[in-house]
């Protein structure tokens, strides 16, 4: 029983691990065929995966309650990088644009496509917030991920999704705070959810391997001719972009079971899925700098990586720190290595 206490525990941070490396994987840019080819799979579902995570983890309780603890935990940490990262910027590239460094900043302050360089995953964070606050609030009023009125708000957020690209392929105004990605997360954050509800099921992984390979069949048929990439808002062929999109997901999640039970291969997978909020906030600099001194592709990959870990690590260990810039309570690095290696 107690094995089977630690794999769940540990097989969503081991998820979050891969999607993590995947994020830094795809931000490297290079050029070359085959890293084009990864790149373009990886873009199909490494941000839904994070998305149906947020789904799957939801909790009930009151509405209020869960808003605030999201924003401690997504909110704080955000506006605390933001400034830290996004000021130096300003005043050192505001010339570029032809405007003061102040104006600049208050560009980024806008959010979603002007949070470029740096800061170009930022867009996740204020996404995320709103659309699991905005699906908590769902999940309230309809009781079950699988009622009718649920089921229907989802169909509504995924034709508002297509319909906001359409729209903002025409009037090219940029909305703030990643806005305009939420119908489509909402839509990833249900998934998350469903997949929990019939999770342990009979055959349920039989059921997720058929939908994973639905998944990698629309993948190969779509990606030639379309991309799907969440912070562009482009998301495939209409039903087919979702189904390459999830069935890439569940295949993600299935593998992260499966590790989960390996312990020397799972847990620094799971210290980087713990870590993966900053390693999103912190990799970019550090890739982008290494990529300018002409660095191997693979010690950029390793290094962005290590580098934000030993700082959640050292910010972990101060409770202002921890606060400000993991969005956590309480100091301390112990539970984070008991949990993980429990027997």
């Amino acid at each position: 029983m107690i094995q089977q206490k630690s794999v769940r525990h540990t097989w969503l941070d081991v998820a979050k691990g891969i999607g993590i490396i995947l994020v830094v994987y795809g931000h490297i840019m290079i050029n070359g065929a085959l890293y084009t080819q990864i790149r373009d799979v990886v873009y199909a579902f490494h941000m839904p995966l994070f998305f149906a995570i947020s789904g799957y983890t939801i909790m009930p309780g009151r509405i209020k309650d869960f808003t605030v603890k999201r924003a401690q935990n997504l909110l704080i940490p955000y506006a605390v990088y933001l400034f830290l990262i996004g000021a130096p910027l300003a005043m050192s590239t505001h010339n570029l644009h032809h405007r003061s460094a102040l104006l600049e900043f208050l560009f980024y302050l806008y959010g979603g496509d002007h949070l470029v360089v740096f800061m170009t995953a930022f867009w996740f964070v204020t996404c995320l917030f709103f659309s699991i606050v905005l699906y908590k609030v769902m999940l309230t009023f309809f009781k079950s991920p699988l009622s009718y009125g649920m089921i229907l708000s989802v169909i509504a957020l995924y034709l508002l999704a297509y319909a906001v690209v359409a729209i903002a392929g025409k009037i090219s105004i940029p909305v703030p705070l990643a806005l305009d990605h939420v119908p489509m997360a909402c839509v990833f954050i249900w998934f998350g959810s469903v997949y929990k509800h019939f999770e342990g099921r009979g055959r349920m992984w039989l059921v997720g391997g058929l939908v994973g390979l639905f998944g990698l069949l629309a993948i190969y048929r779509t990606l030639p001719f379309f991309t799907i990439d969440m912070k562009t808002n482009h998301y495939g062929p209409f039903v087919a972009g979702f189904i390459a999109s999830i069935g890439l997901t569940v295949l993600c999640l299935l593998l992260s079971k499966l590790i989960a039970h390996y312990k020397a291969i799972a847990y620094p997978i799971e210290l980087l899925g713990r870590a993966s909020l900053t390693i999103m906030f912190v990799s970019q600099p550090i890739l982008l700098m290494m990529k300018s001194w002409g660095v191997n592709f693979f010690l950029i990959w390793f290094v962005a990586l290590i580098i934000p870990l030993g700082l959640h690590i050292i910010f972990g260990m101060n409770k202002y720190t921890a606060l400000f810039l993991l969005g956590r309570r309480h100091a301390g690095v112990k539970p984070l290595v008991k949990e993980s290696l429990v027997a």
